[in-house]
Parts: structure tokens; sequence; C-alpha cells
């Protein structure tokens, strides 16, 4: 009885330890009333950084926004930390708007950002969104309704069977049962037109090595300066190996109470995942190294101006 006894005090030690280590409880303890009374039927909330954002009620990124004032932690922290004011800045993957308007905040008047967004009724919420943020001051924001590829063509967006509905899990990538699809304009990350990209973001749903294979001449000349990307997948992969190809040190940024850590051995397991396995590639990996060694969690709480 004793064993059996310890092992469900564990158990429940663990499961409030999962609670309790996330840092938007830790750092913002009114969030942790948030995790179990704040009202999910609602649909817009206001960010960290001041802006006004809109979801549909329910969907995972709204429940998120609503329980903990961000949505996945880690990649918002590494794209605050990595972002600069005047920086430019490229957001694949927009969904409805959350990481523009947090590099739009961090870049700034002189930033520039551009969102792509293929799905018809997610471009709604994210160019929406956009025009609530007018008179911020903030970045310019330059919202796309295509893809990005590796070809600029016509593909197939779909939604997986099982999947609720909600935008994050739409993917480009062939899939077996389908609960839905549509056809979405693509083009290429080489297409994009800008001379310099210091921050680029890929959540694609699994078609990141697609995007970099459309900007193999950013790869290439190094015109990206930081990819921010997440990778289900245990590395090395063939995106984390296209990007070492090309001359990127590769971290994965992993999650601590005290703020997040940059870890190079990204082959090296370790615990817990809160969201999706998020990685840092840069070409400037003592800038990247030195932006995470100050502790804390600064997308939580809100940027001076």
């Amino acid at each position: 009885m004793a064993p059996r006894l310890h092992s469900v005090g564990a158990r429940g030690l663990g499961l409030w330890h999962r609670y309790l280590y996330k840092p938007y409880y830790v750092h913002a303890p009114k969030r942790l009333v948030h995790r179990f009374t704040g009202d999910l039927t609602v649909s817009e909330t206001h960010l960290p950084w001041g802006l006004p954002i809109s979801f549909q009620p329910g969907s995972i990124i709204g429940t998120q926004l609503v329980r903990t004032g961000v949505h996945d932690i880690v990649l918002s922290e590494a794209l605050a930390r990595v972002t600069d004011r005047g920086d430019a800045c490229v957001d694949v993957g927009a969904n409805i708007g959350y990481t523009t308007s947090l590099l739009a905040s961090c870049s700034g008047p002189a930033g520039r950002v551009i969102s792509f967004e293929p799905a018809p009724d997610t471009f709604v919420f994210l160019t929406e969104n956009i025009r609530s943020w007018r008179g911020a001051p903030i970045a310019e924001i330059d919202a796309r309704q295509i893809a990005l590829s590796s070809v600029e063509s016509e593909l197939t967006l779909t939604t997986p069977a099982g999947h609720s509905g909600d935008a994050g899990g739409r993917t480009l990538e062939t899939v077996g049962d389908r609960l839905a699809e549509v056809q979405v304009q693509a083009s290429t990350l080489d297409a994009v037109g800008l001379d310099r990209i210091d921050v680029l973001k890929i959540d694609v749903e699994g078609h990141e090595l697609a995007v970099l294979q459309g900007g193999d001449g950013v790869l290439r000349h190094h015109d990206a300066r930081d990819i921010v990307f997440e990778d289900h997948r245990p590395p090395p992969t063939a995106v984390t190996q296209r990007l070492s190809q090309a001359g990127y040190t590769i971290f994965r940024v992993e999650q601590r109470v005290g703020g997040p850590r940059l870890v190079e051995d990204i082959e090296r397991d370790f615990a817990v995942y809160w969201d999706a396995p998020n990685y840092l590639a840069t070409i400037d990996p003592s800038r990247a190294s030195a932006r995470f060694k100050q502790p804390g969690w600064h997308c939580l709480r809100p940027r001076r101006r």
C-alpha cells in the first residue's frame, strides 16, 4: 500500500509541478486564476505588449491567450529576444496575427513585418487584427494571403480528420484522412523581395523544409540573420541539416522558470515539452547567446515604447 500511495502522491506532485513550473504562472500569478476562471467564450483580449487581438472563441490559440496571456511562450520569448528596433521581419504561417503583433511591437515604427497566411478564414482575422492596431507605435505590416513553399504554384491546404478545425493544425503536407481542403496560392521566400531579413519565423505544420527550399538564395547569402522555427521530429532532421549546411548555428530553445535557455547540442534529450519544440538558427551565435543570458521572460511584461 505504501508504494502505491507514494506513486499516487508523486503523480499528483508531478501534475502540480507542471502547472506551477510554467513561467506565466510564476511571473504573472494572476494568470493562475485565469487558468481556472477565464471566460473561454470571449473573442478578444489584450496581449502583454498592449495590442488587442481577436480570435475564434474556444480555439486553441484563443484558449491559451485567455488563460495565460501568451501563445507558445518559448516561441514568443525567442522572437522577443532576437528582434531589435528597426528589424525587417517575416512571419511565415501568421495565423490570426499573434506573432505578427509581437514582431511589429519589438521592431517598432522603424521596422517592417511581412506576414504570410494562406487560409481564407484565418486571413480575415489577421487583417482585422492588423486594422485594430492602427495608430500604435509598431512596425509597418504587409499581410499577404499566400503560402510560402518550394515553388510558386497552387497548393492544397488540408485540415486533418479528427482535428477540431482550429486553424493552427492545417498543413500543406500530404495527410491521410482529411476533414477539409482548400486551394491556396504559394510563392517562395526568395521571391519576397527583401534584401535582408533580420528575423524569420516559420510555423507551417511540417512544411518547413519546403519553405527553406524556396529560400535557397536567402540561406546561401545569409540574408536571414535569425530563423525561429518548429520541428516536431527528433533532430537531426532534413530542416536542421539544411540550415547547418548553409552555415547556420542551430540552438534548441528550452523552457525554464527563470528564463529560456539556448542548447547547442540539439540532439540531447530533455524531459518536458509544453508546446512544440522550438529552434533558433542564426548566423551570429555570439549575439544570440548574449541575448539569452538575461533571466526572466520579456514577453510577459509590456514593452517600453
